[in-house]
């Protein structure tokens, strides 16, 4: 509340002292006397506007002086030659320049009420011949300052607020959704696949490594063969050498008796080798029956299985992934409304209309948000 305004050498007034009372003060006197002058000088103090002044200050004076006392605080401007001052209580600023100082600012509190980025309206001060505040305002124009001034323009702050929150979490979900939508088409195709094979697979996978273990032992048998076929032919070889040194006097050819010696082991090794060889023959028979390039391209479709199971667990744990985001987004939606209802239950008065906020109200007012 202004309580005083000091004027010296501003205008018309030389020394001039104001005093003013609570509710509306009323100023009458003829023209010409200062009542304009008055308003200029709390317009200057508080607004430093206009920037140019020298016509502000008397002709026998070098500088004049604004002071006001408001709620308690002194506000000082002094402006002139030389000097260009400003004071709150007992702080004191000096060539300010056009810029009032902002904690001088912020303790006045005088400042304009923002419509909009563009408009602002200053309701502290009116010009000598501007309109009544509002008065050529639309209605809309007029509600939302109303509401402004009155404070209930914070309840429609927080519903805008709330709303967006909940506009923007359910754009979330629903974008989740349909990704949950989106991998549970392919786990249907996964498991539509799968599911004819879900009883044999594990039956497949000991095949499989059966199968890969009889392939490398099919490598090893075959390789064994071979070797058997030259070692027979070898001993045939050595047969008919042996069938004639049988016919032929052996005394006096010791030289000859190692070579018979190893002759006859050769003939025990062949013939145990022959047993190997019918075994052999009839493993590499069994396996080779076992037509391995359809085998082969059995593991390989089993592997595709594999993968194919893989992508599916994978998709089985996106989806749950999904689902904990959606459940998560669901909570805060309801936090968010809950507590925007204790908010509106807590002020108890509504702002806008004066009434009591009851509960059946927020349960309306939550509805319609929802």
């Amino acid at each position: 509340m202004l309580t005083k305004l000091k004027l010296k050498d501003f205008q018309s007034h030389k020394n001039t002292e104001f005093t003013f009372g609570a509710g509306l003060n009323v100023i009458t006197a003829p023209s010409g006397t200062g009542k304009t002058a008055m308003f200029r000088a709390l317009y200057y103090l508080f607004k430093n506007k206009p920037n140019n002044v020298k016509f502000q200050r008397r002709p026998d004076a070098k500088s004049f002086t604004i002071e006001a006392e408001l709620d308690g605080h002194i506000f000082k401007r002094v402006k002139g030659e030389g000097v260009n001052s400003y004071q709150l209580d007992n702080k004191k600023w000096e060539d300010i320049g056009i810029n009032i100082p902002q904690e001088a600012i912020d303790v006045a509190n005088i400042k304009p009420i923002q419509f909009n980025e563009e408009i602002s309206f200053d309701v502290h001060f009116s010009k000598q011949f501007d309109p009544h505040f509002l008065l050529f305002e639309s209605g809309s124009n007029k509600s939302k300052f109303l509401n402004r001034i009155s404070g209930s323009y914070i309840v429609d702050l927080a519903i805008k607020n709330v709303l967006s929150d909940i506009t923007d979490n359910n754009k979330q979900k629903e974008e989740l959704q349909a990704k949950k939508a989106e991998l549970q088409n392919q786990v249907t195709y996964y498991s539509d696949i799968i599911q004819p094979f879900s009883i044999v697979l594990d039956k497949i996978k000991d095949k499989f490594h059966i199968l890969k273990v009889s392939k490398e032992r099919l490598d090893k048998l075959k390789s064994v063969y071979n070797d058997l076929l030259y070692c027979r032919q070898n001993i045939e070889k050595y047969r008919k050498q042996q069938s004639f040194f049988d016919k032929v006097n052996l005394e006096g050819f010791d030289f000859r008796f190692d070579r018979l010696s190893k002759l006859y082991n050769l003939n025990t090794e062949y013939k145990n080798t022959q047993q190997w060889l019918k075994y052999a023959q009839g493993s590499i028979s069994g396996i080779e029956g076992l037509q391995l390039p359809v085998l082969e391209g059995k593991i390989a479709r089993y592997a595709n299985l594999v993968e194919l199971k893989g992508n599916y667990n994978t998709t089985c744990q996106q989806i749950q992934s999904i689902q904990a985001q959606i459940d998560t987004l669901d909570k805060t939606i309801k936090e968010t409304v809950d507590s925007y209802a204790k908010e509106l239950e807590a002020q108890k008065i509504c702002p806008t209309c004066g009434r009591n906020i009851t509960k059946t109200c927020i349960d309306k007012i939550i509805k319609e948000i929802i």
